[in-house]
């Protein structure tokens, strides 16, 4: 399986004014294909990018642009930007033919589905540079948190550990003891402001065990460590913590 499906999105390369600059969009594409390449993305094309017109021909006939033909109407059009738009129109297209995403995530249930193309409308589930492709796999893991045990090194990679219930609701169910009873205590740092917290801390739970340990929400142990019952670990994940 692969870690993302991505649909060429064909409307956004319809481009009928060729004179305008799209350069910086084809460069921040040519980085998430370059993420995509080495990651197990799978880029599908659209099975009708051989077939949508303009007023000036067939979109797809861009990538074949001679410099004559570029210095005519789009002189900003580069070689390397030609080489990246023929990386998505040579797609072979999926095995059930999805021209939209909502097929798209019919085709292939419950994965990380969305589009790939240039920088032209808001929409989610959509890639066009590689901050979009990293975001767009981080949006993934936090809504589909069981991907920790399918995909440990996937998971990890993008996952921003937050906490799935407020603290002070953790915090009342360790009083009232119904947590595993190795379970001490949950710390959350103070925040000097909206992205820095006092001396750099995290936020951590800590344990009874014999060395008084506690483990950072990203997984680390803050000092000492022991082995988690499986009972913690369901517990810890539960409210969002990462594994060691």
């Amino acid at each position: 399986m692969s870690k993302a499906n991505l649909l060429f999105h064909l409307d956004s390369f319809s481009w009928e004014e060729l004179s305008i600059d799209r350069s910086k969009e084809l460069d921040d594409l040519a980085q998430a294909l370059t993420c995509i390449s080495d990651s197990e993305d799978q880029i599908f094309g659209h099975p009708f990018c051989y077939l949508q017109q303009l007023s000036w021909g067939a979109v797809y006939q861009i990538i074949s642009f001679d410099d004559e033909k570029k210095n005519e109407v789009c002189p900003w059009l580069r070689h390397d930007h030609q080489k990246t738009l023929t990386k998505l129109f040579n797609r072979a297209i999926s095995p059930q033919q999805s021209d939209t995403l909502d097929r798209l995530k019919q085709e292939f249930k419950n994965e990380n589905n969305g589009w790939i193309g240039i920088q032209a409308i808001e929409q989610p589930e959509y890639v066009f540079s590689k901050v979009s492709w990293v975001i767009f796999h981080q949006s993934f893991v936090s809504k589909n948190y069981t991907t920790i045990s399918k995909d440990t090194e996937y998971f990890k990679m993008f996952y921003i550990p937050q906490l799935r219930i407020a603290p002070n609701k953790i915090n009342q169910l360790i009083d009232k003891k119904q947590v595993p009873d190795i379970i001490d205590r949950l710390d959350t740092p103070t925040h000097v402001d909206d992205y820095k917290t006092l001396h750099g801390e995290q936020i951590q739970i800590h344990f009874k065990d014999d060395k008084k340990s506690a483990l950072y929400l990203n997984g680390t142990w803050k000092h000492h460590g022991f082995d988690l019952s499986n009972e913690v670990k369901r517990f810890l994940i539960d409210l969002g913590f990462i594994i060691p």
